[in-house]
């Protein structure tokens, strides 16, 4: 029994660990090295132009970063806030990386779905969560090149459905790639530990239960 406890927590802590080590190198590894606004709404918009405007390119802001080889892998995500609505919505965007040259060193299409309900609670407890944005986390890394300028483009898609009122680039340098085998591996050890520390204290308490004075009746 005693070997079936350390077993379990063995494999536990061990996916625990493992798990946690994925978390960090996703949402924690590396340094900070850009937070910039890209898009926020004027609020005195009607919604007719709030949405128009925010299928105008040049309505978003184009940051402009000079990057080097030694800042790689760079981790790119996108910060956004929404106003209430009565459904998911969702709006896709199209995020480049040009070089001084005006070349794409980085492309790719993402989907950002409205998940919170800005200014939606009145109860003052919960106020901070109106101004806690969600984060879309890229799947892939920003390799830079070469030592240079570099410009950063959000560009609208043709699906705008959400109802956004502010969208942040945020960059993290020297990051960590997450090594997704951890995560594979981390989920099934904490599953099998808990179901073997469970088991071993099913027998225990079985075998308690036996040896307890007249559990074998009269003879």
């Amino acid at each position: 029994m005693a070997g079936s406890t350390k077993t379990s927590l063995f494999l536990g802590l061990g996916g625990i660990a493992l798990v946690a080590i994925f978390l960090w190198t996703v949402f924690l590894s590396g340094d900070p090295l850009l937070t910039s606004d890209l898009w926020q709404l004027d609020k005195s918009m009607s919604s007719e132009e709030a949405a128009a405007w925010r299928k105008k390119p040049v309505a978003y802001t184009t940051p402009k970063l000079e990057l080097t080889p030694q800042l790689n892998p760079i981790s790119i995500s996108i910060a956004h806030w929404s106003r209430a609505t009565g459904f998911p919505r969702s709006s896709r965007f199209t995020l480049e990386v040009e070089n001084a040259e005006g070349k794409s060193v980085f492309n790719t299409e993402l989907r950002l779905m409205q998940k919170k309900d800005e200014g939606g609670s009145d109860t003052v407890i919960f106020e901070w969560i109106s101004d806690t944005p969600a984060i879309n986390m890229l799947n892939d890394y920003l390799e830079v090149p070469e030592a240079g300028s570099y410009t950063f483009h959000l560009r609208p898609g043709e699906q705008q459905a959400g109802n956004h009122s502010r969208l942040q680039l945020r960059l993290r340098q020297q990051v960590i790639r997450p090594q997704w085998w951890m995560l594979i591996a981390g989920f099934p050890m904490v599953f099998i530990g808990a179901c073997i520390f469970l088991g071993a204290g099913f027998m225990r308490m079985r075998k308690v239960l036996e040896n307890r004075p007249g559990a074998g009746g009269k003879g």
